[in-house]
Order: structure tokens, then C-alpha cells, then sequence
């Protein structure tokens, strides 16, 4: 029986669709000041749940991974799905500390099915006609794309928050799974090199956290990427508390949040342009640069305009990640893409439970404070991450012997 032709650009656009439908979420917009208000949690009780979701995905990162490469990237993404619908929904419904406690476990084991794998899901599709170079420019438009999508959810959300209840624009949160799911049903698994007698989820994880270890440069350039996600609690963790103690009202919430989303979006696309024409190093002083100085701008001034620090500090991640993803992806063989490729986003959950737990109980205290002490810590950890990067690379052999000849 003739197996049906894989159509890589198709398969990229139902890529994209993914990404719109998923992250239009509307509830988060609103979860932190619902926790607070609607379920009567306090700031260090959040930072203490951010703090375990991270640290449950975290457990679950590599071997997810591992799951994607032996049993295939299609799969691994309805496992997610299933598993992030489930975890929203009994957050929506958690009455006390605990149920919610409980969805934040599933939910998170979720968001592990996911990372690692949409990026090799990617890098293979466009690997099986030769575009691998596109990698940069193709994962920008669909960071970009998601972002869109988180946009439109935070907008939509504040308004419902507003004109109904707190709860209806979290149970509003269960939308972006219906829509999610037909599409990944029409998406078909990217052809890749299978061994005859495949390598179990241990020695594939092995073999993946092996490759990273190995080669000093994927190891120091992966640390800058889990450095830079500290930088993730500024927006999803603050920038509600911050609003809220400005007296602005639910309804603006999402439409302040505009500037950010559009500079995420803005740099995602350009993210390949501007790493070609200025070079990685220079991109990612530059990201590294306007990541913590972004941050600062909210602890040093008090006022509503300082939110606007954070537009720069999340368009300068969005810049860099995407550059960072492709050169992991040119030095990582196919059979292990998925599992290297989570190894960034499992030490990036190490970061954000540490960073949310510290910022939920600094803001307790200080707000202000909280952003300093955030930024200071991205700045120092992510600098000696990108010294240690630029002392290794060496412009090393890349994995795969055709895209050196290329």
C-alpha cells in the first residue's frame, strides 16, 4: 500500500491555525486578580502555585520530550491538549486552595506535551523538503501568530470579566481546546529517519540530555534561553497587580496589554531578519539588554506608563528565542530533536518556579521591589550565560552532514 505524500506547506499552515486557536485564552487576562478577588487567594499563595505548576512541568519536560521522539510528534500533541483541557477546566470550577492546587498539576503536565515538541514538529516538517533554512522566519511568524491569539483572548476576556463574571471568562478558557482539536486531527506526522529497531523513552532521553551535556555550546546557549524566560513573571504574574494598584478597570486590561503583544508579535516576525543582518551575538546582547532594562523601567518608575517597559522586555525575548531555537535545531539529529529541544523549557521551569515564588512574595511586600530584584537577577545570570556562549562557539559542525553542506 503507497502511503499518502506529506505536504509540508500545509502542514505548516494547520501549524499556525494551532497556534491562533490555543493561545486564544481569555482567562488570562484575568486569572491573577480571580484568584485574589474570586477565590479570596493571596499574592504569596499565587506565587507558591505558579511556583509548583512550574515545578511539576519541569519533571515532565525531558520526558515529554522523549515521548515525542519515540511515539511521534502528532500524538504527543493530542496527548497535551487533552491534558491542558482537563487542567483548565477543573481550575475553572476548584472551589478551595487545594482543587485548584490539583489543576494546576494537570495542567502544567499539559503545557510539558507541548514545549519542545511544536518546534520539532516544525524543523522536520520543513526538513522533509529541504527549507530548514526557514526555520527562523517560520517559528517567528508562529510565536507572532500566537501572541495575536493571546491578544485577542486578553481582550476578550477583560471585557466578559467585566460585563459578566470573573468565572465566566475563565470557563471561557475551555474555547481554545474545541478549536484546537479538529485541526490537529488534520495535521499528518512529519517523515523522519526511523531506525529499524527504535531506542526506548529512557535511552532516547539519555541519548538527548547526553547531547546537550556533551557540546559547551547548545549547553551555554540553552542556559541564556531558560535565563531569558525568567523574565516571564513580569507579565503573567505583575503586570495584573500592577494595573489593579493603578486603578485601572478589568475592561482596560486587555487593551493595555496591546503595546506588549504587538511588540512580541512585532519582533517574532522579525526575529530571523534581524539575527541574519546584525548576527546572533549581537542579537542576543541586544534581547538580553532590552529584556532587563524593560523590567527595571517598572521598579524605578511608578507609574501606569511604566507598563510600556514591558513591551520591550517581552519583544526582546520574542527576538531572541527564535534564534536561539534554530541554532539548537541545526546541531540536533532528528531522532533526538524533540527531547534536546525540551531541555531548554525544563530548565526554563526551574527558572519561572523559582522566579514566580520569589515574585509573588516580594510583590507582597513591594511591587517595585519585586520587578528590581527580577530584572537584576536576568541581567547577571543571563549575561554570564551569554559570555560563557561567546567564549564556546566556535561555529561548531552542525548535526545534520547536508544542512553543513547547504
Amino acid at each position: 500500500m503507497t502511503s499518502r505524500p506529506f505536504h509540508a506547506g500545509r502542514n505548516v499552515r494547520l501549524l499556525y491555525a494551532l497556534g491562533l486557536a490555543r493561545e486564544f485564552t481569555p482567562m488570562l487576562a484575568v486569572w491573577v486578580v480571580y484568584l485574589t478577588e474570586f477565590r479570596d487567594l493571596t499574592l504569596t499563595q499565587v506565587g507558591i502555585m505558579e511556583g509548583l505548576f512550574w515545578g511539576v512541568k519541569l519533571l515532565l519536560e525531558v520526558p515529554s520530550g522523549a515521548f515525542a521522539d519515540r511515539f511521534g510528534r502528532r500524538a504527543t500533541m493530542i496527548t497535551g491538549i487533552g491534558l491542558e483541557a482537563a487542567g483548565t477546566a477543573v481550575f475553572a470550577i476548584a472551589g478551595d486552595f487545594t482543587l485548584l492546587v490539583i489543576s494546576y498539576v494537570i495542567w502544567s503536565g499539559g503545557l510539558a506535551f507541548r514545549s519542545g515538541n511544536d518546534e520539532a514538529y516544525l524543523y522536520d516538517t520543513l526538513s522533509s523538503a529541504n527549507r530548514e533554512r526557514e526555520y527562523t522566519d517560520r517559528i517567528g511568524v508562529y510565536f507572532a501568530l500566537s501572541t495575536v491569539a493571546l491578544l485577542a483572548g486578553g481582550l476578550v476576556g477583560g471585557v466578559l470579566a467585566e460585563v459578566t463574571t470573573l468565572q465566566i471568562a475563565v470557563l471561557a478558557a475551555l474555547v481554545p481546546f474545541a478549536l484546537a482539536l479538529p485541526i490537529v486531527l488534520a495535521m499528518e506526522e512529519p517523515p523522519r529517519h526511523r531506525m529499524t529497531h527504535p531506542p526506548g523513552i529512557l535511552r532516547t532521553l539519555r541519548d538527548g540530555v547526553g547531547a546537550v551535556w556533551r557540546n559547551n555550546e547548545l549547553r551555554s546557549i540553552v542556559l541564556l534561553q531558560m535565563t531569558l524566560s525568567g523574565a516571564f513573571p513580569a507579565y503573567f504574574l505583575l503586570s495584573q497587580p500592577f494595573l489593579d494598584g493603578h486603578g485601572v478597570p478589568l475592561a482596560l486590561f486587555g487593551v493595555l496589554a496591546i503595546p506588549v503583544h504587538l511588540g512580541r508579535t512585532v519582533a517574532g516576525f522579525a526575529s530571523g531578519r534581524v539575527a541574519r543582518r546584525f548576527g546572533l551575538p549581537a542579537t542576543l546582547t541586544a534581547s538580553l539588554l532590552g529584556v532587563s532594562g524593560g523590567i527595571l523601567v517598572l521598579a524605578v518608575v511608578d507609574h501606569v506608563a511604566a507598563f510600556a517597559g514591558l513591551a520591550l522586555a517581552m519583544a526582546s525575548v520574542a527576538v531572541a528565542l527564535p534564534a536561539i531555537g534554530a541554532y539548537i535545531n541545526d546541531r540536533t539529529e532528528s531522532r533526538v530533536r524533540a527531547t534536546v529541544l525540551s531541555i531548554g523549557p525544563m530548565g526554563s521551569s526551574v527558572v519561572l518556579a523559582i522566579m514566580s515564588a520569589l515574585a509573588g512574595t516580594l510583590a507582597a511586600a513591594s511591587l517595585r521591589l519585586s520587578f528590581g530584584v527580577m530584572a537584576s537577577a536576568v541581567l547577571v545570570v543571563g549575561g554570564l550565560s551569554l559570555l560563557s556562549w561567546l567564549g564556546a562557539d566556535r561555529v561548531a559542525p552542525i548535526a545534520d552532514p547536508e544542512l553543513a553542506e547547504a
